[in-house]
Parts: structure tokens; sequence; C-alpha cells
């Protein structure tokens, strides 16, 4: 190895990169996102076109970027400036993207930090509403259970129905079930105590049945009875919710963009501890963060195998299993529906942000990257599905108790998660200790993804300035830190629609573009040709099926793909929102702003080559002299003399045809 390939660091081993890919691959975007865009688009539906986009998008260009940073040994901004300067932009593209998401993705890790200190409490305190930041409407399923046990007999729901007007229908059904029915009243929580149903459905002018607890019923004297639930009627909102929302977050203070509140002092802290971390992970550098991803890949499918089990377990899962795995097919026809399923594909797989670049230009030049990317697309699909399971789960027993649908559970959003995972832990045996495994779960999730993200980073700004490498710890510590300052507006009470508008615009349309670019750079400027002639340069020989698999993708079907999403996602596009509460004209132009100044790059960075004069004509699309493989790239740079160097060309076979590969035109 080289004194620079030294420097710049190597994967321990070829399972060590596939760890790290599954590691960054196999995120919170699986465990947080997938659940809530399957909750938004109509469950099972959603599964359509997420699958048809992992395999005719999401994996060819997982494998089109692991192959240019694998080939080149370069991070993505000088990697794609090498491979075509007309597209230097690309790579700077990437590393807006990158940066943005590492900033408001770091806040999800704090998130988490939280959750983890307050698991160790003797009472979990999102299943209670007993603190000052709940309201009267708070419901905790837990007290619940206490008010179910607390029923005793009595003469009330007797005394209540003999002078209650009632129709003939419920009439005969009360009568069919009385002898089986002797505990009364029932009870139910809410407005921290104990209260009657009858009591509760009373006070709104309607009646109780003898054996439902969930819902009341009009009271007129018509044969058309209509039943409204308790949920509804009295506006409750989970404890888990409201813990996550205004104790977490602090929203549901009168916070908006004009009013951003007061800074919430535990996410502040807790993000200034995920930096630390992050920031040490980073300095250990890849060697050291590969002996990590062992533990980090794995440990996180332990904890979802355990929640699924015990959420099929609960009364009522199969109605949430059932609603996830039952397509509506009208979704389908939602250009939306289709652009989150790109989006999220983009997102899990962490594409078009230069991070799967930068982790495949560590590896060795001749590692399987084929086999990784088929592996890793596989088990990040199977991760979203099984996470998806087992908070549907969850949902479905929620809604069964509840007396509610589904979808009416709890609002759609990032914070799912944050909801249903909790309340799921309550219902565990240990609760706290199952709390902590669970944290500690999405902590390594979170880690793992930002690790890879920051190392791109860190990686361009090292690749433009190799000076750098010898400081490369003071390089790292610096972007945190510069990240965390970043971050600080995102811990205030309006911190989480900063947060949401980041989500909503830096890794969606402007994401779309950069895949388009990738596939036009490799399809039709590089030439898929020449491309998987690099690919067997580093050893991998593919089936001629797979080889014409690879082609069509990258010449027609992503590009098409992706855009004709792009176009009719633009053409529904939906301003972001937080709740019930809509953002401003004025936000929304700086949503649509934090999303061109990703794609901006490409652009201005095609222009100032065509101003600087560099290359002319048909050499703005050909790769330069410098693009090749690390070893080669590295020999003819250390050659003093151009004789010596031609010299050394014509007495090397595979250097001789690294310069003719280099001279060729378009290759398509």
């Amino acid at each position: 190895m080289s004194a620079a390939a030294a420097d710049r660091g190597k994967w321990g081993s070829p399972l060590e990169f596939v760890l790290s890919c599954l590691s960054y691959a196999v995120g919170l975007g699986n465990v947080w996102r997938f659940p809530y865009l399957c909750y938004r688009n109509g469950g099972g539906a959603f599964l359509v076109p997420h699958t048809i986009m992992l395999f005719l998008a999401g994996l060819p260009l997982f494998f089109l970027e692991l192959v240019v940073g694998q080939y080149s040994s370069l991070g993505p901004s000088e990697a794609f400036k090498m491979m075509a300067p007309l597209f230097q932009g690309l790579g700077l593209a990437t590393l807006v993207v990158i940066i943005l998401v590492t900033i408001y993705y770091h806040i999800i890790i704090a998130w988490t930090i939280l959750y983890a200190v307050d698991s160790f409490k003797a009472e979990l305190p999102w299943g209670s509403c007993a603190y000052d930041f709940n309201t009267e409407n708070c419901f905790s399923q837990l007290e619940d259970l206490k008010c179910i046990a607390s029923e005793t007999t009595s003469d009330e729901w007797y005394e209540y129905h003999t002078t209650a007007p009632i129709s003939e229908s419920l009439v005969l059904g009360w009568n069919a079930t009385l002898a089986e029915n002797k505990e009364h009243p029932l009870m139910t929580f809410w407005n921290q105590s104990c209260h009657s149903v009858v009591s509760l459905c009373t006070s709104r002018g309607l009646v109780a049945l003898p054996n439902n607890r969930t819902h009341c019923f009009n009271t007129t004297l018509s044969q058309n009875v209509t039943a409204a639930s308790l949920h509804s009627l009295l506006g409750r909102v989970l404890s888990s919710e409201e813990y996550y929302s205004r104790f977490v977050l602090g929203a549901g203070y009168g916070a908006d963009w004009e009013h951003w509140g007061g800074i919430q002092w535990r996410v502040l802290v807790c993000l200034l501890v995920a930096w630390i971390i992050a920031a040490i992970c980073l300095v250990k550098g890849v060697a050291s963060a590969g002996k990590v991803m062992y533990f980090t890949a794995l440990y996180p499918y332990v904890v979802l195998f355990a929640l699924l089990i015990r959420g099929a377990t609960l009364e009522g899962a199969a109605d949430g299993i059932f609603y996830y795995i039952s397509p509506q097919w009208e979704t389908l026809s939602k250009a939306a529906v289709w652009g989150d399923a790109a989006s999220q594909v983009f997102y899990a797989l962490g594409l078009g942000c230069g991070s799967l670049v930068t982790l495949s230009s560590y590896s060795n030049f001749h590692n399987n990257c084929h086999r990784d990317a088929v592996i890793v697309t596989i088990v990040n699909c199977l991760t979203s599905i099984l996470a998806g399971f087992s908070i549907f789960a969850v949902l479905g027993f929620l809604a069964h108790h509840m007396g509610v649908s589904v979808p009416d559970v709890v609002q759609s959003g990032p914070g799912l998660a944050f909801v249903a995972y909790p309340e799921a832990v309550l219902h565990m045996p240990q609760p706290q200790l199952w709390a902590v495994m669970f944290f500690f779960m999405l902590f390594c999730l979170g880690l793992g993804s930002q690790i890879a993200g920051l190392e791109s980073i860190t990686t361009a700004i090292m690749d433009k300035w190799p000076k750098l490498r010898a400081h490369k710890a003071l390089v790292g510590v610096g972007t945190c830190a510069c990240c965390f300052i970043a971050g600080i507006p995102m811990c205030f009470e309006g911190g989480v629609y900063l947060f949401t508008l980041l989500d909503w615009n830096s890794a969606a349309w402007s994401i779309l573009i950069i895949g388009i670019a990738e596939t036009v750079l490799i399809g039709w400027v590089y030439g898929p040709n020449r491309f998987l002639e690099n690919i067997a340069e580093m050893g991998m020989k593919l089936p001629w099926a797979v080889k014409m698999y690879w082609k069509s993708c990258w010449v027609v079907m992503s590009p098409l793909l992706l855009l004709g999403i792009l176009i009719f996602s633009l053409y529904e596009f939906t301003p972001a929102y937080y709740g019930t509460y809509f953002f401003p004209q004025w936000v929304d132009g700086i949503g649509w702003l934090l999303g061109a100044v990703s794609v901006i790059p490409l652009p201005l960075m095609a222009m100032y080559r065509i101003y600087k004069r560099r290359e002319k004509g048909m050499e703005l699309l050909k790769p330069t002299e410098d693009w090749g493989p690390a070893h080669l790239r590295e020999k003819i740079m250390n050659d003093s003399h151009k004789e010596s160097k031609f010299n050394y060309l014509g007495h090397d076979n595979t250097a001789c045809e690294f310069d003719v590969i280099n001279s060729q035109g378009m290759n398509i």
C-alpha cells in the first residue's frame, strides 16, 4: 500500500465494508420514516411503488455509486469531476445534500438520547398523564387498564337506563346481555382519573351500552342507531404522543414561525452529547469504525424481532397488521405516493448523498461490491418491512383499546416511531430494560448513518486539500462543531417546524435530480460499456443477463422513471406542514430554496468549466487524465519526467489500457 493510500485509510476486511453499508443504509429511515410513509399513503399499497422504485432505481444507483468510489478511491467531489468535467457540480450537489441531512438527522439522535435517559426512571414518563406537560385530554393505556381493574358491581348502570330515552332496537340488544353483565359501571381513564363510561356518555347527551367501553350511542327513538367513539368525543391524545410533542419537542406551547418560543435545554444538551460521540467516532477513522459496525449493524435486529413478537401477541394487533398489508389500490393513482416511494428509497439507501461513494472509496480495489450492493439493498428492504410489521401491530392494539380505526390512533408524521414503539415497550415485562435497549438501538441506527455522512463531508474536504489529511482529527471535530451550531435552532419549541421543513425539502425532489444526473453521466456520457469494463477490471465477472439489466437501468429505466416521478411530484407538490399547522408562504419559499441549493451546483459548475476553457468541446464529456484506479494514478503522478512516464506505460499492459481508455470518447 502506498503512503497516500495508507494516509487515506482502508477497511480492515470486506465484511467490515458490508457491515458499514448496512449500518449506513439500514438506519432510522427504516424504523422511523418507512412506517409513517406507509401510514400516510394507504398502508400496503405503498409497498408496490416502493418495491418498483427499489429495483429499477434504488439498486442500480446503489451499485453505481459503489463502483465509482471503489474504482477511483476518491470521494464524490473529485470522482465525478474526473469522469466528466462538465459534471463537476454533481459531487458538490451530493455534498450539499448530505450536509443538510446530517444537520437535521442528528436531532433525531438527540431525541433518542433523551428517551434513553428517561428510560432509567422508576416510571416511564411517556406512560403516565401525571406530569406538568400533560393536558386533560391525555390518555394513558396503563392507567386505563387500572381503571378497568377497579370496576365493581353497581346499580348505577341499571338506575341510569330506567329513565334514559332509548330506542327499541337498543332495548332488545340490552335485554339479551343483562344476565351476563353484572359488573357496572364500565370505567375508563380521562382527565387524570377514572370515570364511568355512563357518566361520560351522559355528559354529552348520549347513552352507553353494557358491553362497550369505547363508544357512546345516540338517544333518539329512531331505528338508525349511530355510535361515536369516546376517543373522538373526549379529544384523547396518547400519553406517549404528549410526551413526544410537548415534552421532547416543546410543541403545543404556541410557538410558530413568527414566534420561535424558548429553547429546550434538555434537547440542546442531548444534541451536544450526540455530536461529541460522533466526533470521537470520526476521529478514530474507518479502520476503527469498521470494528464497531459488527455490533451496530446486527444489534438492531434483535430488538426489532423482540418488539415484533411482543406486538403480535397484543390484543387487536391483527387489525393493525391487516391495515399494513391490505393495499388501497386507489392511492397508486396519486403521484405523491410514487414521489414518497422514490424519496424513501433514496433516503433509506442513502443515495445521492455521496456517502456510498465515500464508503466504497476505502475498499480494496478487487472487492466484490456487486454482491455487496445486492445484499445491502435486499436487507434494507426487508428491514423496512419488518419495522412496519412491528409498528402496525402496536397501532392495531391501540386502535382496539381506544375504539378507533388504525389511521386515527396517532398523527401521521416523523414522530410515529416515537409514539407507537414506546407504547409497545410499556406493555413488555421489565419495560425500563426494553426501553433502554430500544432507544440504544435507535441511537446505533442513527449514529451508523451519521458517521458515513460525516465521512463524506470530511473526505470531500481532505480530497480537495490533501495536506489536511495530516490533521484529520481537527477536520472531523471542526465539521461536527459547525453542524452542531447549525442544529441549535431545532432545539427551540418551534424547532420541529424547521426540522419538518428540512426533511420535506432536502431529501425530496432535489435528490431525484441528482439521481437523474448520475444515471445520465454513466448511461449517456461515460458509457455503460466502459463502466462495465471498469467493473471487470476490479475482478467482478457478471453474466450477460445481469449486464443487460444494469445497462437497461442506467440508460433507460432509471432516468426515465426518476424523471417521470420528478415531474409529477413537482406538479402535485404539497407545501410542508406539521400536524394541523400549515407553514406561511414565505416559509414554503425557504423550503424551495433549500431544495434548489442542493442542485444549483450542477449548472453553476458546468458553466464554470466552460468559462475556464480548460476543456473544449467533447473534452468536457470525457474522463480527465487523472481518472482511473488509485494505484495507477499514483504511479503516473510519481513519474518526475514525461519521458519516463511514456516508457513506463509502454512496459505495463494494465497502465497502457488505462491510458487508452482515458483517450476514448463517449462509449454507449
